[in-house]
């Protein structure tokens, strides 16, 4: 166990030191881009030596490398499918091989390496981030001058995986920190059933002891109701927590301009998955897009500038994505929240901008293509990460993502090791 973590900690250092904060993406495109290989039990904490393998970096021309590395930040989203949840049971139309944990762990790391390379004030926002793969981040993100700050809120099954937010302490000072549940930062409340009045005397005493056991009984025999047809309730008690970090930059002096002079917040969130209630992501585009837009405004009046990246959950096509770009929706909208105990419900934010809708004129033709063969029969592939930004911001560039008339099949395969593609814009105030 000794050597096998003595071989761990030299190869990872060998692979930090390959880097120079200016220089990197030059020698790596001479070098090949390194892939590492590992050996990983998600049921245990045992991970052997890391080995190297080739595959080549993203080329970028040097007009375009010459505008990242000018971005006031590169924000970058990646849901990273948990390590526990790539099973083969489920991916039915995916090798085991590229299900393996020790296998995807590697190439993920690899994939945010290459992010590190081609700006080093890239900010990471992961989503689907178990407890396994957080204590190989905390590792990766250290040995490179990164703070990682993790929300894990999941179950045994899925690892309890969360979201986890990086940024290089060498660029950015964080001067604040937001991490909550983000359904307990409702700012109006959840609806509550109107308090009943005292029971008479003949109620409590006749009429109850005979009505109580029957209405039980009822209850037992009854059909179960889903949690989630009830939309206000599945959305008060899901658990998804969201990370915001106020950064300020480093490079500040004399020369220093706006981009560089002026804080903002970075927002992580992974909306819930409730397709089958889709009023639940109203609610929750509702309650994310009033936190960053809240934490934006800050306590003395000052409006700073603001990103809001993760997993999403929704089509660019579909009304959630809508609400979150103009802050309405029609109230006739099939997904519109409905009345709970005579309390309405009403978005309280403004719309955002997105990344690439504003550079490209459109999102990308899919960032998720996956097949669960245990519950649908057609593989799924669209678009459901985006990056939001509020009104100071320029984008200068994004990461190009695949085309549709190129994929092979679904992911993870050999080259993708999530059912997610990274993307990324840099972006300046």
């Amino acid at each position: 166990m000794q050597t096998k973590r003595l071989l761990l900690t030299c190869s990872i250092f060998v692979a930090s030191n390959l880097r120079t904060c200016h220089s990197f993406a030059p020698i790596v495109a001479n070098l090949s881009h390194n892939h590492f290989s590992t050996e990983t039990d998600t049921d245990t904490d045992t991970t052997t030596a890391l080995t190297l393998s080739s595959t080549p970096i993203e080329t970028m021309s040097e007009e375009n490398e010459v505008v990242v590395k000018s971005a006031s930040a590169r924000i970058v989203s990646y849901n990273l499918l948990s390590s526990h949840l790539a099973d083969p049971k489920f991916h039915t139309k995916c090798k085991p091989e590229d299900l393996s944990a020790s296998n995807r762990l590697p190439k993920i790391l690899a994939k945010l390496d290459e992010e590190i390379a081609i700006c080093n004030k890239s900010v990471f926002c992961l989503q689907e981030v178990s407890h396994d793969w957080a204590t190989a981040l905390h590792v990766f993100f250290a040995e490179r001058g990164y703070h990682m700050i993790t929300g894990l809120y999941g179950r045994n099954f899925n690892g309890y995986m969360g979201i986890a937010t990086a940024f290089p302490t060498e660029h950015f000072k964080m001067q604040k920190v937001d991490l909550l549940r983000l359904s307990d930062k409702k700012q109006d409340g959840w609806p509550r059933k109107p308090r009943a009045p005292e029971p008479s005397a003949l109620r409590t005493y006749v009429f109850n002891p005979i009505y109580n056991p029957m209405k039980a009984a009822y209850r037992y025999y009854r059909p179960k109701k889903r949690a989630e047809d009830d939309a206000w309730d599945y959305s008060k008690y899901r658990y998804n927590q969201f990370i915001g970090v106020k950064l300020l930059n480093r490079c500040l002096g004399e020369s220093a301009s706006t981009s560089t002079s002026t804080p903002f917040w970075v927002g992580n969130y992974h909306m819930p998955c409730a397709f089958r209630t889709p009023a639940v992501m109203n609610i929750h585009a509702d309650l994310v897009g009033s936190r960053i837009q809240k934490l934006a405004k800050g306590e003395n009046g000052n409006h700073d500038p603001y990103v809001l990246a993760g997993d999403f959950n929704i089509l660019p096509e579909s009304p959630h994505y809508s609400l979150l770009k103009t802050g309405t929706l029609d109230e006739k909208d099939e997904t519109y929240p409905g009345l709970k105990y005579d309390a309405a419900w009403k978005p309280n934010f403004k719309g955002m901008r997105s990344a690439y809708f504003e550079l490209n004129g459109e999102e990308p033709e899919f960032t998720n293509a996956s097949h669960n063969g245990a519950m649908n029969a057609e593989s799924f592939i669209g678009t459901l990460d985006y990056v939001f930004m509020s009104d100071e911001w320029k984008v200068l560039q994004v990461k190009d993502t695949p085309k549709k008339e190129k994929l092979e099949g679904v992911y993870p395969n050999a080259e993708e090791p999530s059912d997610h593609v990274l993307i990324a814009a840099s972006i300046e105030i």
